[in-house]
């Protein structure tokens, strides 16, 4: 994971609130909001703050981020042990363009009670920038599509590894 993308320097609002290193940023859908984040949105509106919404990939771990102009609303760390599945479906249509939709579910060993969660991402082809202006930029253009790429290709190895110790633990029960 030791490539390095000059575009996310632009994002240094994300990087300074998370404490891990990033390694690739991608836009994804908005969840539905509740009533107070649409107030909230609307409030934000007439100081010119958008909401934004990221899947980050770091060492071990994806992130969720939600962020409000410059601003880190919230983050969700998807350690990846605490995956059980992956399923990623690249021909999913969005609106009037393809875009990958990636179905994580994870599960917290050392939790008490059973809390399997089911997280869906849409991996849109471009990143946005804070306030989601769009780059005009080739190269950033051209980084943007590799950084979703890229956390494509680690989200197949991780899948990979979970169906290699699904097949092992099976072979040794049987």
């Amino acid at each position: 994971m030791a490539k390095r993308f000059q575009v996310l320097d632009s994002f240094s609002h994300i990087s300074n609130s998370v404490n891990h290193p990033i390694h690739a940023l991608v836009s994804v859908q908005y969840p539905a909001l509740n009533g107070l984040q649409s107030l909230q949105d609307s409030i934000n509106a007439i100081f010119k703050k958008k909401r934004a919404v990221y899947v980050a990939l770091s060492d071990q771990k994806l992130i969720h981020i939600h962020t409000v102009g410059t601003s880190v609303t919230t983050t969700q760390e998807i350690p990846f042990e605490h995956i059980q599945d992956i399923h990623i479906d690249t021909k999913s249509q969005h609106r009037d363009f393809n875009a990958p939709k990636v179905t994580v579910t994870t599960k917290n060993p050392k939790a008490k009670k059973a809390n399997e969660k089911v997280h869906e991402f849409i991996l849109f082809p471009s990143l946005f920038f804070p306030n989601l202006k769009y780059s005009e930029n080739h190269t950033e253009l051209m980084q943007f599509v590799q950084m979703r790429e890229h956390l494509l290709e680690q989200l197949k190895q991780v899948k990979k590894t979970l169906e290699d110790k699904k097949a092992t633990e099976a072979a040794q029960q049987n």
